[in-house]
C-alpha cells in the first residue's frame, strides 16, 4: 500500500485515539443570563411584553383601594400588581388564541358596555379613566378585556365558549349536594350562646396563692349560704369591679378556656362553678369561679330538604369547584408560557376580568 493510501487510515486512528482526550476536556459553563429591562419592558410573556408604565398603573389602582404605610406592605402590593398584570396578559393571549374574528370581538365589547349601562354603572369607563388612558389606550384595554372574558367565563363553565359550546360542567349532582350538607352540618347549626360572670381573685392582692384560694372558697360558701350575692363578692374581691365580671355573650364552643367551656355546656342559669385556676398568658394569677347568667338556646341544622339551604349549598359547591378550576388553569397556563424573568413565588389562582364584564350568552 502506498503512503498516500495510508493517510486517511492514519487520520482516523489518530482522531479515534484523541477522542477521549477531547471528551475529557472541561468546557467552561456559560453564565446564567441576567434580565436587564430594556425600553421600559419589565416582563416578557410568550411573544408579548409588560411595560413599567402598565405595572405602575396597576400599582396606583391598588394603592387607591389598599393604602399601605410600611415598606414591607408596599413590596407585597407591588408583587401583587405584577402577578395581576401577568395574569391579565395570559388571559388576553388565551382569548386571542380562540380564533375570534375582529367583528366578533367588537360585538362582544359592545355587549359588555351595554350590560354595564343597563345597570347604571359605567364601571369599566371609570376604571379606564382612573388609569389615565387616552382614547387609544382605552380602546386597547377594552379589546383586551373582551378577550379575557371570552376565555375566562367558559373556562370556569359559567358561559358558553366559541361556537356555542360549554367547556365545563357546572351541574351539582344530588350526591355532591348531600355530601356537602353532611360535611357542613355542624356549621349550619346555631350553637348555644351564654353570658358568664367571673369572680377572679388575685394571688397578688391576697398575700399569695394559698390565701387567694381560701378567700374564694369562703366567698363560694357565703354565696351558697345566702350570706352574700355573687355580685357582692365580685365588688368586694375581684379586679373586674367596673363590669362586675360580666362577659359578652358568646357561643359555648368559642370559649377558649377548657374549664369555662365545659362548665358552660351543662350549667343551668344561676349555677356557680367549682373553683378553677385563673391563668393568663400561661401564668396562674389566682383563682376563679364562674356563674352562668344567661343562656340562649341554639337551633339545629336545617333539614336537607330545605330548598333555600340546598341553593346555598349548591352555590358553595360551585364556588369551590370554580376555585379549583382556576388553580388548574393558572398552573397549566404558567407551565406552557415562556416568561422572563421567571416568577419566584408560588402563584395563586388566576383572577377574573373586570366586574360585570361577562360576554352575553
Amino acid at each position: 500500500m502506498s503512503p498516500a493510501a495510508m493517510i486517511p487510515h492514519c487520520t482516523l486512528v489518530v482522531l479515534a485515539a484523541a477522542a477521549p482526550l477531547f471528551a475529557q476536556a472541561p468546557r467552561p459553563s456559560a453564565p446564567s443570563p441576567e434580565f436587564v429591562p430594556i425600553a421600559g419592558v419589565i416582563q416578557v410573556i410568550n411573544d408579548d411584553a409588560i411595560t413599567a408604565a402598565r405595572l405602575d398603573r396597576e400599582i396606583q389602582l391598588l394603592l387607591r383601594k389598599y393604602p399601605v404605610t410600611t415598606q414591607e406592605d408596599h413590596e407585597k402590593l407591588v408583587a401583587l400588581a405584577r402577578r395581576r398584570v401577568v395574569d391579565e396578559r395570559l388571559q388576553t393571549q388565551a382569548g386571542e388564541n380562540l380564533g375570534l374574528d375582529e367583528k366578533e370581538v367588537e360585538r362582544r365589547g359592545k355587549l359588555i358596555r351595554e350590560k354595564q349601562k343597563e345597570k347604571g354603572l359605567d364601571l369599566l369607563a371609570e376604571d379606564l379613566q382612573k388609569q389615565g388612558l387616552d382614547a387609544a389606550g382605552a380602546q386597547r384595554s377594552m379589546r383586551d378585556r373582551t378577550y379575557q372574558a371570552s376565555w375566562f367565563y367558559p373556562a370556569i363553565g359559567e358561559l358558553q365558549g366559541v361556537r356555542g359550546r360549554f367547556w365545563r360542567d357546572t351541574y351539582v349532582r344530588p350526591g355532591e349536594l348531600l355530601h356537602a350538607y353532611q360535611q357542613s352540618k355542624a356549621d349550619l347549626a346555631e350553637p348555644d350562646r351564654v353570658v358568664l360572670q367571673l369572680l377572679d381573685v388575685s394571688a397578688a392582692d391576697n398575700g399569695g396563692m394559698d390565701r387567694a384560694r381560701k378567700a374564694i372558697d369562703q366567698a363560694c360558701e357565703d354565696v351558697a349560704a345566702g350570706r352574700m350575692t355573687f355580685d357582692d363578692c365580685v365588688d368586694e374581691m375581684s379586679q373586674a369591679r367596673g363590669s362586675r365580671g360580666v362577659q359578652r355573650e358568646m357561643a359555648v364552643e368559642d370559649i377558649g378556656v377548657d374549664e369555662l367551656r365545659s362548665f358552660a355546656r351543662s350549667a343551668a342559669v344561676g349555677q356557680v362553678s367549682e373553683r378553677m385556676p385563673w391563668v393568663t398568658d400561661g401564668v396562674q394569677k389566682g383563682w376563679r369561679v364562674a356563674k352562668l347568667v344567661e343562656r340562649r338556646a341554639g337551633k339545629p341544622a336545617p333539614a336537607f330538604e330545605d330548598s333555600v339551604l340546598q341553593q346555598r349549598l349548591r352555590e358553595s359547591v360551585q364556588e369551590k369547584r370554580t376555585q379549583l378550576r382556576l388553580e388548574d388553569a393558572s398552573a397549566r397556563m404558567l407551565r406552557r408560557a415562556w416568561l422572563w424573568p421567571k416568577p419566584q413565588a408560588k402563584r395563586n389562582a388566576l383572577g377574573g376580568p373586570a366586574a360585570d364584564s361577562k360576554p352575553a350568552r
